[in-house]
Parts: structure tokens; sequence; C-alpha cells
């Protein structure tokens, strides 16, 4: 069998199944983790040790890819979370009691810094 693929003395089921990978591989690498290559396993012949262990490089890859989606996804859910706690913090740090119609009551328990009085202010 040669290894060429230029010529006409290139084995064209060769040609074929190379350019297959290549086209499957291409796939994987726009993030198509469900292509795989055809192994014949009547055949003994190198591509086909090749296309199974390229086969199962691409499973684990997929699988990877599905893992840090689900991470990334439980990370943004409690970043949103987080976020949420924080302003509700930010709320009840500075609260305010209206005492009579244009006067309010505004308890002031802590350091007092900038963004606190912006936020008074407001």
């Amino acid at each position: 069998m040669s290894l060429s693929l230029r010529g006409g003395d290139a084995d064209p089921d060769l040609r074929e199944r190379v350019v297959d990978a290549l086209i499957t591989l291409s796939e994987v690498g726009f993030g198509s983790y469900a292509a795989s290559l055809k192994v014949d396993f009547k055949r003994r012949d190198a591509l086909n040790g090749i296309f199974a262990s390229l086969n199962e490089l691409i499973a684990a890859f997929g699988a990877e890819q599905e893992q840090s989606r689900a991470f990334r996804q439980e990370l943004e859910d409690k970043l949103t979370i987080v976020e949420k706690q924080r302003a509700a913090i930010r709320e009840l740090s500075t609260p305010i009691i209206e005492l009579w119609e244009g006067v309010l009551c505004l308890p002031v328990v802590g350091i007092m810094d900038t963004a606190r009085s912006t936020e008074m202010t407001n």
C-alpha cells in the first residue's frame, strides 16, 4: 500500500479514507463532537487503529466540552445569586424611615464612605 496521496498510483480507497478523516477532524475542530471516523474491523491496516483512537479522542473531547459547559452554567448561576445577594445587602445597609411627609430618617451604623454616602444621597 502506497502512502503517497499524489499521483495516479495511490490507492483510491486510501485517499478517500484520508479525505474523510480530514473532513471529520475539521468538523471536530468546529465543535461537532458527534462526528466519528469509519472503522472497518474486517480490514487489518494501520488506519483502522488510528481511526479507532481518534474516535476515542473525539468522544473524550465531547464529554469534556459538555462537562465544561455544565460547570460554566453552574458558575453563572452562582454568580447571579451572589449579585442578587449583594443588591439585597446594599438595600438593607441604608434603611430609610419616613417620619412624616418630607422628613426621612436614615440610621447610620458602621463606616461612612463615599459609595455609601452617594447611595444615601440618591
